[in-house]
């Protein structure tokens, strides 16, 4: 049986994290990369771990603007 372990994020998980989600979700490249720049600042993770390698995330945030239409 697998085991997993819930942490919290780490700058390190970001291209591990970025692969699932464009996996999961399709979305470009940018608006993922524009999250993960962001996350410090406007909120916190928490990251999924089995086998040594981040396969799933959580996060709570404070705002959220990925895109500025300005």
């Amino acid at each position: 049986m697998t085991e997993y372990c819930i942490r919290e994020y780490r700058p390190g998980d970001r291209a591990a994290l970025t692969a699932l989600w464009r996996q999961v979700f399709g979305d470009p490249e940018e608006v993922v990369a524009a999250f993960f720049d962001a996350l410090p600042r406007m909120g916190i993770g928490a990251v999924a771990e089995a086998e040594g390698r981040p396969v799933g995330a959580a996060y709570i945030l404070n705002t959220l603007t990925l895109i500025n239409t300005q």
